[in-house]
């Protein structure tokens, strides 16, 4: 078999980052529709797997997203709330107010 540069094997660096990038998309609810402990399963899982794996600088990373998880920086309330804000700022900029 001839690899290509599309192939993405397991246990390589191009792995890593793949699976890397879609654990962060999970955290944020971008991939799949689940409660925020199944999203944050799914994390931890991916996590333990790069860990495993030798990916400690991909363990690493992910474990800053989780704690971004769990602190609520991706909570559909917050998003609304900087949805909320950066409209009310934007009023006030037209406005001629501060």
């Amino acid at each position: 078999m001839v690899k290509t540069k599309t192939d993405v094997w397991y246990g390589s660096v191009k792995w890593a980052n793949e699976v890397l990038s879609y654990a962060i998309q999970v955290l944020k609810g971008r991939i799949l529709v689940s409660l925020p402990k199944g999203r944050l399963y799914i994390a931890l899982l991916i996590k333990e797997e790069l860990e495993r794996s030798g990916f400690l600088w991909h363990s690493d990373v992910l474990n800053i997203w989780i704690c971004r998880f769990q602190r609520g920086d991706f909570s559909e309330c917050s998003e609304r709330s900087e949805r909320r804000s950066g409209a009310e700022r934007s009023a006030r900029v037209h406005k001629g107010g501060r």
